[in-house]
């Protein structure tokens, strides 16, 4: 079983390689990126955010407080993601978050823009103790999962937009899809991790690694990555 957990591991962690992963946080060096977008895209850590090692996965994580605590990324042309995009990362949630706390993104729009919210982009979120996301551009525009994230264990979390579809996945299970098609927005808002420029009330409690954002769409990738972790870390 290690063997074919590991085989997997390799052939997702090539298809990853061979992609576009623009950007990408380990947070094993504070919040460098190591995708192709290279330095520009280097994170600050903000408020209470703090890296810290985290015992069951043997390495650096995110500490978020829910209180002040995000990750700015920058505004940069590279996070101008207009036709294909996946986000993913991995989540241990360790407090109450509110009904939409962000994990990542490009703000959500504000309510002076006409009509209202339509200077949004692209974020993946809670909502309430769901997965969720929104594409302001795209015919559906948002997606809401079904799977419980909060119970105090890691989880791998994916969104998908494929041009056809948004999908969302939870651990490598496809947790909720719908059609869609359509131009994703571009606007000035910085990427943040952990909380949203449009809305700074909103912030994750709890514990984040593993941020990647891909100009293209990684549904079969993402869900053998899920999966090998999460064997990985049950054999442990």
């Amino acid at each position: 079983m290690k063997k074919l957990v590991c085989l997997v591991i390799v052939l997702a962690l090539s298809a990853v390689a061979s992609a576009d992963l623009i950007a990408e946080y380990t947070f094993e060096s504070g919040a460098t990126n190591s995708g192709t977008g290279g330095s520009a895209l280097d994170g600050s850590l903000e408020g209470g955010a703090v890296i810290v090692y985290d015992a069951e996965r043997a390495s650096n994580v995110l500490s978020l407080d829910g209180i002040d605590s995000f990750v700015d990324c920058g505004n940069n042309t590279a996070w101008d993601i207009t036709s294909q995009i996946t986000v993913s990362l991995d989540y241990k949630s360790t407090g109450d978050d509110g009904g939409w706390d962000p994990f990542i993104a490009k703000g959500d729009g504000t309510a002076t823009a006409i009509p209202a919210w339509s200077d949004g982009a692209w974020r993946v979120q809670l909502c309430g103790n769901r997965l969720s996301e929104g594409l302001t551009g795209t015919s559906r525009g948002w997606l809401d999962g079904v799977t419980n994230i909060k119970d105090g264990a890691w989880h791998h979390l994916t969104m998908v937009y494929n041009g056809t579809s948004e999908s969302l996945y939870v651990d490598g299970v496809l947790d909720a899809q719908a059609a869609s098609g359509g131009s994703i927005n571009v606007n000035e808002y910085p990427v943040w991790i952990g909380s949203n420029y449009c809305n700074p009330t909103r912030f994750i409690t709890g514990l984040i690694d593993n941020v990647q954002v891909s100009n293209v769409p990684e549904p079969a990738t993402i869900c053998l990555l899920g999966l090998g972790g999460l064997l990985l870390r049950r054999r442990k």
